[in-house]
């Protein structure tokens, strides 16, 4: 019996011994949290923080929030200034008023004498405006007489018989930015035509397309210059249709005219001029209306290139010289010398190299100064101050491209330099500012 009651209290201490571990081993099946889930549960905790703020933002984040804590402060002060200044304004108004007051009623008994004084200034006065309206008007009627007046101006013109075309027909080699030059230069070749004394006697611009013709939309103003023609067509239009391409039955019929008839008639077909209804019109693409249009022989036509062997030594009064308007940046080389070559047409450069061969810098020009040369040349008939007049300072500046290159390098230095000095200022201030601004709204709050 005794042993019996060791067996079970044995059993006893086992079981016991054996939920222990049973409870043990339970502990140590539970899940634990793996690496990825940790790295997880850090990686959005990162995400909900917010980012770390480098020390340049730092710095404008403390340079804004001091904006902010002196703005009222500097609005005060604008306010008291134009308080002041209208209280000033006031005062000298009221101190006018007072003196006019006085002087038109008068004080004690030399009031009536003052009355009399002012009187007579008045009439003065009267006296003196009318002198000088009698002189104004003298001298209109002696501009009107001697043709300085602004009317008789016009009448004085002289126009030279060359007529200058303006080739817009590179709208796809330009960017947008070389668009609106081209459309400017263009405006100050019709300006410079209209302030001289001796204009030519036409302005063409051909090949009005593209985002040349939306520019000059934008303007709104072309629409009103005058003595200019628009054409849609390239430049060949000035030569076609040409005299040989008159159908015949033309000329025989002028058999019947007179001598005289028969004279002009020849002259108007030699010229590429003819009175048929719509042989030489067109409709301006700007205005809409019918417009006769300007002709010429191709032999008589030049097209102006820097690239060209030809110097241009004097302006022909009866041809017609065509100017690229091309902003290129001298990308396209030869590009205009290549497209007269193709078409037939002669080529010239202005004599640049001749009269000025002092000159540092690359020989090529805008339009408008090419434009702007030759209406100097037709006043003055003298290529070396034509072109002195015309050519930009910059162009006699003998300056290589390595010293602008350092030019602009040191400007930038230099705005580096500022940058820094106002860093430091800031930094100046200590971190006391910068722990204001990481507290601050626009910073964000940290956790």
């Amino acid at each position: 019996m005794a042993q019996t009651d060791e067996t079970a209290l044995a059993l006893g201490q086992r079981s016991e011994s054996g939920s222990e571990n049973g409870d043990q081993s339970d502990e140590d099946i539970s899940p634990t949290p793996q690496n990825g889930a940790v790295g997880e549960q850090e990686q959005s905790n990162d995400v909900d923080s917010p980012p770390r703020l480098s020390k340049k933002a730092q710095k404008r984040l403390l340079k804004a929030q001091r904006y902010q804590e002196h703005k009222l402060e500097r609005r005060a002060k604008e306010r008291a200034a134009k308080k002041a200044k209208r209280a000033a304004a006031r005062a000298v108004l009221e101190e006018q008023q007072a003196k006019r007051s006085e002087t038109s009623t008068g004080e004690g008994v030399g009031g009536e004498d003052d009355e009399m004084v002012g009187e007579e200034t008045r009439k003065r006065s009267r006296e003196g405006d009318e002198e000088v309206g009698r002189e104004s008007k003298r001298r209109r009627q002696d501009a009107v007489s001697d043709g300085t007046s602004a009317t008789n101006k016009q009448a004085r013109k002289q126009p030279f018989g060359a007529k200058i075309v303006v080739d817009l027909g590179f709208d796809d080699k330009m960017t947008d930015r070389e668009i609106i030059s081209m459309v400017s230069q263009c405006a100050y070749c019709y300006s410079s035509n209209r302030k001289t004394d001796t204009p030519f006697s036409a302005l063409l611009f051909t090949s009005l397309n593209g985002r040349t013709r939306q520019r000059f939309d934008l303007l709104n103003t072309y629409q009103n210059w005058k003595g200019v023609e628009w054409w849609e067509e390239g430049y060949e239009q000035l030569w076609q249709p040409t005299s040989s391409s008159i159908a015949p039955t033309s000329i025989v019929s002028s058999t019947s005219l007179g001598e005289d008839e028969q004279m002009t008639d020849a002259t108007n077909q030699g010229q590429g001029i003819s009175d048929s209804p719509g042989e030489h019109t067109y409709t301006c693409p700007v205005t809409k209306t019918p417009k006769k249009r300007t002709t010429c022989t191709k032999e008589k036509v030049v097209y102006l290139t820097a690239d060209s062997n030809e110097e241009l030594l004097e302006l022909d009064p009866d041809a017609t010289y065509i100017i690229g308007g091309i902003v290129d940046k001298n990308r396209y080389k030869s590009l205009c010398e290549n497209k007269a070559k193709e078409q037939g047409v002669r080529t010239a450069r202005l004599p640049i190299g001749i009269y000025l061969k002092e000159l540092p810098t690359r020989k090529v020009l805008t339009v408008n100064q090419v434009f702007d040369i030759l209406v100097k040349w037709v006043e003055c008939r003298d290529w070396r101050k034509a072109l002195y007049d015309v050519m930009p300072l910059r162009k006699f500046e003998n300056v290589s491209k390595a010293a602008r290159k350092a030019k602009k390098k040191q400007k930038e230095d230099d705005t580096t330099e500022q940058i820094a000095e106002a860093d430091e200022e800031i930094e100046e201030s200590g971190d006391k500012g910068l722990d204001a601004a990481r507290a601050s709204p626009l910073h964000g709050s940290e956790t």
